[in-house]
Parts: structure tokens; C-alpha cells; sequence
């Protein structure tokens, strides 16, 4: 189906064309059809995500424009981070990539996500100063790059990344001045390894809820086991009554239909 045809079906053809094709066209077809944020919020997070890796990064912005914020933690805990370690470059893209989609999600990102989170990425690529006022702030700063909104926090950030990361922090002192300060104040105070070290706690306990181990659980697949380890897994046919059939004192599976029968189907 090409994209006019698409475009001329109804909201629940469309709906239905949706879910049917394959992530590569679900991408084209959100940006078409009559309503892009009921369908983008319809997409599982995860798939939601392998959809926008099919995408170039304005066409990215465009699909997250419409997703809840479930949606963009969830993202954001895999675009972000590089194994147990927030990644400076991860964090300042997806930075970007909201400010493209709408600053009111980004806005909405920096208020709801976990304060760890937010300072210890802004602790990747920013410094935060506070000089005393009594003194010129250029004797503190030097030649470094910064910009200040209230002349208490003076941010110092690379050039190259100026524009995206006065912008995050202009929106947090324009709406909500009480964030802006305890994320400055954060940067500026907290230990480094601390704050990190409890953003990948609460990291790892909302990619658990989505069924996602932590690196521990998930490498213990690959340890060795021994014979006498085998030995003691429990067997398969265990449970089961002369014949193949469920017995029915006792059975460790599930009461399907198809196990009601007394030949055993292919399926």
C-alpha cells in the first residue's frame, strides 16, 4: 500500500494497516496517518524504540513528539547509558533529540525523570560554578565558555554544545524555578560516583519491570554446570501419568486445551 492510499483510509483502517506492517513502514506511516499519538502510544516501549532506530534523527524527533513518558524513560534508560555508565554523548543526543521533537516533552523528561538521572548526565558535560559575588565571576571562570540566567549558577560548557544545554536549562528556570535550582545545586554539589551510582539503581529497577535483568542475573546463563547441578534440575516428564498425559494429582504445566487429549498434538 503506498502512502496516498494509506492517508485516504479511515482512523481504524489505518489503525489496522498499522499494526500489520513491519517497524521499518510503522515510522513512515505514524508521521501520515490521522492520528499519530493515539498509534505511537499504542507501540509497547520496546517496539516503540526499535522504531525509531529506523529513523534519521528529524524523523525521530517527529515520532517521540507524540509518545507518553513511560515511553521516553524507557528510551532514554537505553539511549543514555553504556552498560553500568551514563554516557556524556548519550545523554547530550537525547537532549537534542527532545529539543527536535518538542520542548514541551523535553521539559516534561527533565521534570519527571529521577533527579539522579538528570544530574548526573548535565555532570557529563557540564561544570557548574557559584563565585562569590564580591568578586568578578571572569576570575573564576577564565576563558571557559558559560552563560548564567540568575548570576548565582554559572554553567560552563563546551562550545560545540552551548546552544542545546542552555536551552534544557532555560526551560527547567522558565517553568519550574524550583527544579532549575535543585538540578544546579545538584551538579554543583553532588559527588559524581554517588549520584551515578544511584541513577543506575533506579534505572535498573524500571528496565526490570519491563522484564530487562540487570547484568548479574543476566550473565549467570552463561556459567558452567557441573553434572551433579544437572543432575539436580527437575525433569521435564516429571509429573506426568502413564502415556504421556498430565497426571492429575499432580502436574508442573499449565492447564492448556491441547493437553486434554490423549495423543500428544504436534503443537
Amino acid at each position: 500500500m503506498n502512502h496516498e492510499e494509506f492517508e485516504a483510509l479511515d482512523t481504524e483502517e489505518q489503525a489496522k494497516v498499522f499494526r500489520e506492517s513491519s517497524l521499518k513502514d510503522k515510522g513512515e506511516l505514524l508521521m501520515r496517518s490521522h492520528h499519530p499519538e493515539r498509534l505511537t502510544q499504542s507501540l509497547s516501549h520496546e517496539e516503540l524504540y526499535l522504531v525509531t532506530k529506523e529513523l534519521d534523527i528529524e524523523e525521530r524527533g517527529e515520532v517521540l513528539r507524540y509518545a507518553n513518558l513511560p515511553q521516553l524513560f524507557f528510551i532514554s534508560d537505553i539511549e543514555c547509558w553504556s552498560s553500568d555508565r551514563l554516557s556524556g554523548k548519550g545523554f547530550l543526543q537525547w537532549l537534542e533529540t527532545l529539543q527536535q521533537a518538542d520542548e514541551r516533552r523535553l521539559f516534561a523528561w527533565l521534570v519527571e525523570m529521577d533527579y539522579e538521572t538528570v544530574v548526573a548526565g548535565f555532570k557529563k558535560i557540564v561544570q557548574v560554578m557559584k563565585p562569590d559575588r564580591e568578586y568578578a565571576s571572569d576570575e573564576m571562570l577564565g576563558d571557559k565558555p558559560f552563560f548564567t540566567l540568575d548570576e548565582q549558577y554559572y554553567v560552563c560548557v563546551e562550545e560545540e554544545n552551548l546552544i542545546t544545554v542552555r536551552r534544557a536549562i532555560e526551560l527547567l528556570f522558565e517553568n519550574h524555578k524550583g527544579r532549575y535550582a535543585a538540578i544546579l545545586e545538584g551538579i554543583y554539589e553532588e559527588l559524581d560516583d554517588v549520584t551515578e551510582e544511584e541513577a543506575y539503581h533506579k534505572r535498573e529497577i524500571r528496565m526490570q519491570d519491563r522484564g530487562f535483568p540487570d547484568l548479574e542475573t543476566a550473565f549467570r546463563i552463561y556459567q558452567p554446570v557441573s553434572k551433579e547441578d544437572f543432575e539436580r534440575f527437575p525433569k521435564k516428564n516429571e509429573g506426568m501419568a502413564p502415556g504421556g498425559r498430565p497426571s492429575e494429582t499432580h502436574s508442573p504445566f499449565p492447564h492448556y486445551p491441547a493437553l486434554w487429549a490423549h495423543e500428544r498434538f504436534f503443537l
